[in-house]
């Protein structure tokens, strides 16, 4: 690929965007790009930000979500300049996709972005797009997953011993929760406690829904082997589009373990799709079926869980959200009715995926 121009970042180069938008399966975006870029560049306070923009988004690890949308000179298309922001760290992300030994067709599979519903990527997405840049994230099917470092708030995971099918999980010590067994940090009504001594463990069992039992269960380590907060994690994300259907689900999660290799016996996921509340809602049943393949937790959620995903904004006006959806009617309803969106966490475990389909 051709270099930038003009000290702008790669994707400023219409050569080069073009690449990019090929490469990436979004073609039909390359001639508002385009036009885009090319106001950009005659505009000096906008290139001036567009090399900051870019700057910060390989150097720096910090939040992007208040970084000004240019609406002043780019009207419509004032979120281009993030996109072209991420498209111009891609030629970077290749070489080191490549430079690992990553096949190409998961290459391409992580680098495809025709599922964008918008010509433009908010602020805030280049949060999560900085994954493509340092090249440690991986489509494998339906879903993106990255191996992840420890994460707090995790909960402890028993495996009986003599049955690995039994699994239980035991909310993580001085957790915060409400009178629900939601994990809740503003408004708290009680501290989860987890300890051990004499050979056990005591702690507050999650239910099913992933909500908490208020009170505690002795559990005997002679019996149950614990994996406190299960360090070796696969993070999955699950990114826009259709076609989350049970079948696809687990095919995706099946590669992900066989991907990254034994070692790694969990895929841990923490999205406001796993939501207990949302079960029952019309257009939820793939959502439920995937719930359904692991063990579900709740984890500390703001009442606005997936805002930004259902309806593309994080208003609290529900009269002005879209509706174009059985799953957006649904989510609008239940708000409407005092429900909370929320996050919640699950692990899924390699020897339930891996395990043979019944009938196959």
């Amino acid at each position: 690929m051709q270099q930038p121009l003009n000290n702008l970042p790669a994707a400023y180069s219409l050569p080069v965007l073009g690449e990019l938008c090929q490469f990436c399966r979004i073609e039909a975006l390359y001639t508002s790009l385009a036009d885009s870029a090319g106001k950009i560049a005659a505009d000096k306070d906008l290139c001036q930000y567009a090399c900051s923009l870019y700057d910060d988004f390989i150097n720096k690890t910090n939040s992007f979500a208040c970084y000004p949308r240019p609406f002043d000179k780019l009207r419509e298309n004032a979120d281009h300049i993030f996109f072209l922001t991420v498209l111009s760290a891609l030629p970077v992300a290749l070489e080191r996709y490549r430079k690992q030994g990553t096949p190409e067709e998961i290459i391409a599979a992580t680098l495809d972005f025709s599922n964008l519903k918008t010509t433009g990527l908010q602020p805030v997405q280049l949060n999560y797009c900085r994954r493509y840049y340092r090249a440690d994230i991986y489509r494998l099917g339906r879903f993106h997953f990255t191996l992840t470092g420890s994460k707090r708030n995790l909960p402890a995971l028993l495996i009986n011993k003599s049955d690995r099918s039994q699994k239980i999980l035991l909310a993580n010590d001085q957790t915060l929760y409400d009178e629900d067994g939601f994990m809740n940090t503003a408004t708290p009504v009680w501290i989860a406690r987890c300890t051990i001594a004499d050979n056990k463990i005591q702690g507050h069992v999650i239910n099913p829904d992933g909500t908490v039992r208020r009170e505690q269960t002795v559990f005997d380590l002679t019996e149950w082997s614990l994996q406190y907060g299960a360090r070796e994690l696969i993070d999955m994300h699950i990114p826009a589009g259709g076609g989350m259907t049970p079948e696809l689900s687990k095919t995706s999660l099946q590669k992900a373990f066989e991907f990254f290799g034994s070692k790694y016996q969990v895929i841990f996921c923490d999205s406001w799709i796993f939501n207990p509340d949302l079960r029952n809602l019309a257009g939820t049943g793939n959502i439920t079926s995937l719930s359904q393949m692991g063990s579900l937790f709740t984890t500390d959620s703001t009442g606005k869980d997936g805002m930004f995903f259902l309806f593309g904004t994080e208003s609290d006006d529900l009269t002005r959200l879209p509706r174009n959806t059985t799953l957006q009617r649904s989510v609008i309803n239940f708000m409407q009715r005092g429900g909370k969106l929320r996050s919640s966490g699950i692990f899924f475990y390699a020897d339930e995926i891996l395990q043979p389909t019944q009938g196959v």
